[in-house]
């Protein structure tokens, strides 16, 4: 898969706003929401919403573009795409 078919595919089947805890299986396991919080505090997170104090969330075109800037696509053959 690369990376079009893959920011096609959460397109279609993430929710357009998703909370913090649901990062996790929402990217198949790949970061955790305690990650990107991490990420967020250091400013290196990809865009956050709130709802009062604590609850956080994420808008889904800016979490699947921070996303997939983060990953590194290899062809079959191992090299990178």
């Amino acid at each position: 898969m690369n990376k079009d078919a893959l920011r096609q595919k959460l397109l279609e089947t993430m929710p357009p706003i998703f909370s913090r805890q649901q990062v996790k299986d929402l990217t198949g396991g790949m970061i955790d929401g305690r990650t990107v919080a991490n990420m967020d505090s250091q400013g290196r997170g990809p865009g956050k919403v709130a709802l009062g104090p604590v609850k956080v969330g994420y808008v889904r075109e800016a979490f699947i573009d921070w996303f997939l800037d983060r990953l590194s696509f290899q062809d079959q053959a191992g090299g990178d795409q």
